[in-house]
């Protein structure tokens, strides 16, 4: 993934520019997507994902 930029609250609520990375943008889905999960009832959630620059089929045939 290729880095993004996303405007955040700072210090003072003001408006302040950050460069996601693809580390940084797989750590926000996750803690989202934790949230989702949360907020529907799951009483306890783990995020996992696989290495870096390997996807879930990736991980699924090395382990095979």
């Amino acid at each position: 993934m290729a880095p993004i930029r996303i405007f955040t609250r700072g210090s003072m609520r003001w408006r302040e520019e950050m460069v996601l990375d693809a580390g940084g943008r797989a750590a926000l889905c996750a803690s989202l997507a934790r949230q989702a999960w949360r907020r529907v009832g799951a009483s306890s959630v783990r995020v996992v994902r696989p290495r870096m620059g390997a996807d879930f089929n990736d991980q699924i045939r090395e382990s095979a």
